[in-house]
């Protein structure tokens, strides 16, 4: 499938220094123990069944739970309807149950299982809500969630810079940024090849698929994406699926 890009929790009010710290601590914590010092360090024993020398290691779930308690869902930030809670929600998590979306025993428990999730696909159409989404195949994903593979497909026409800023967590400042950057691609390639009517709209299909004209609506719809979210305040971390 490629690289997702998923939208992340924004920092609550005056938790934006540590925010920035346990993202860039939970990324490294992929590639090994971050650099010390930091107050996430458990003893683990190096043997299967608990034997052998003990090391200091990253309390990787200690420091996700932190990292959420102190952020807030892009569904909070947009004010989505929660299953459990609301009745449009509920009414939603129905009938997603009865289309094969959502997975439960019977429709009565559906509620009950899905307890607490945002539903995106109540809220109008803008945006922070992709044309490019793997949400529209895979109900696994939010609907804000990003198909960034189909920008690393084009890495030749836009040029390395532009694509190495899918391959790892971005800060709302970082998002900003590369939002800023597409747009200028997306407009100087529009003006210069006579194709601004493609820019903003959301319903093209392009009559060269997979040419350079796909690539500008790709590139239009991902910046304006990125600079909805970073607006708001919330960055994007890059799922890596095979």
């Amino acid at each position: 499938m490629g690289i997702i890009l998923n939208v992340l929790p924004r920092p609550l009010a005056g938790h934006e220094a540590e925010f920035e710290q346990l993202v860039d601590w939970i990324d490294t914590s992929h590639y090994g123990n971050p650099a010390q010092p930091h107050p996430y360090t458990i003893r683990q024993s190096t043997g299967l069944f608990g034997w052998g020398r003990k090391k200091d290691v990253f309390d990787t779930e200690a420091a996700v739970a932190r990292f959420h308690k102190i952020s807030e869902h892009p569904g909070v930030t947009l004010k989505a309807p929660i299953v459990g809670r609301d009745a449009d929600a509920n009414e939603w998590a129905q009938q997603a149950y009865e289309k094969g979306w959502l997975a439960a025993d019977n429709a009565r428990d559906v509620v009950t299982k899905y307890n607490g999730l945002f539903v995106f696909d109540l809220l109008p159409i803008g945006d922070g809500f992709p044309v490019y989404s793997p949400s529209f195949w895979d109900k696994g994903y939010d609907r804000p969630s990003f198909y960034g593979a189909v920008i690393d497909a084009f890495d030749e026409l836009l040029g390395a810079e532009l694509v190495a800023y899918l391959h790892g967590p971005l800060l709302a400042s970082e998002l900003a940024e590369w939002a800023g950057k597409l747009r200028r691609w997306a407009d100087e390639y529009a003006r210069t090849h006579q194709r601004d009517a493609i820019l903003g709209d959301r319903d093209f299909v392009s009559p060269d698929d997979g040419g350079a004209d796909t690539c500008l609506h790709i590139v239009d719809q991902a910046a304006r994406w990125a600079a909805f979210w970073s607006d708001l305040g919330h960055g994007a971390e890059p799922v890596f699926e095979p």
